[in-house]
């Protein structure tokens, strides 16, 4: 099995929400928590799309923890995502079509044993990290989830990383992953996670 990192595309179209410092004031920064529900609080945000000279896509970037999608998006993975959180809808000013957001509520407390740097390297040799997390496949029940990371001390509050998504926990047809890629989807990108037990020889702990 293989575990992916979602995160959004930024050469693609972004949604932004007009008032969302608003909506932070009005119900408290926790209303942002992910695997929360947002469906009491939802029609209070206003939403526009950024970036329009960038092309169309399925997907948009907005929130970090969620999906934003179109209409013809939502037509092919509605069965999908329904089981994994709610999906609200939002129209957005000047558009015929309706936009929609997978809060996702799916997530495992067991799974996301580490955090650890990844070394890579720039055109011009210079070294930079990136964040990678690993996985015990064993414990992974869901193709789509947020992830707990525990807090290192009672200073810091526990987060939940992700989406992240499996390949090879279900049949393809059932597979996030599989689905996104068969219908040449666009505004996402992967990024493989680690599994125990393979090698961190490339990697530097935190």
């Amino acid at each position: 099995m293989r575990i992916f990192e979602i995160n959004p595309n930024y050469k693609s179209r972004s949604i932004v929400a007009e008032n969302y410092q608003e909506y932070i004031d009005k119900f408290g920064f926790d209303v942002t928590y992910p695997g929360k529900s947002l469906k009491d609080k939802w029609d209070f945000l206003e939403f526009y799309l950024d970036d329009l000279k960038r092309k169309e896509s399925n997907f948009y970037s907005w929130d970090i923890n969620g999906l934003s999608f179109n209409e013809n998006t939502l037509a092919i993975f509605q069965s999908h995502f329904q089981n994994i959180g709610e999906i609200l809808d939002f129209n957005i000013e000047g558009e015929k079509q309706k936009y929609f957001y997978l809060n996702i509520l799916n997530f495992e407390n067991t799974t996301l044993l580490e955090e650890v740097r990844k070394k890579a390297f720039r055109k011009n040799g210079s070294i930079v990290h990136k964040h990678a997390w690993v996985f015990d496949p064993n414990k992974v029940k869901s193709s789509l989830f947020l992830a707990l990371q525990k807090a290192k001390n009672k200073d810091y509050i526990d987060v939940l990383r992700g989406p992240f998504c499996t390949s090879g926990l279900l049949p393809e047809d059932q597979e996030f992953y599989h689905i996104y890629h068969k219908h040449n989807m666009t505004g996402l990108e992967f990024e493989e996670m680690f599994l125990v037990g393979e090698s961190y020889a490339d990697l530097i702990r935190e």
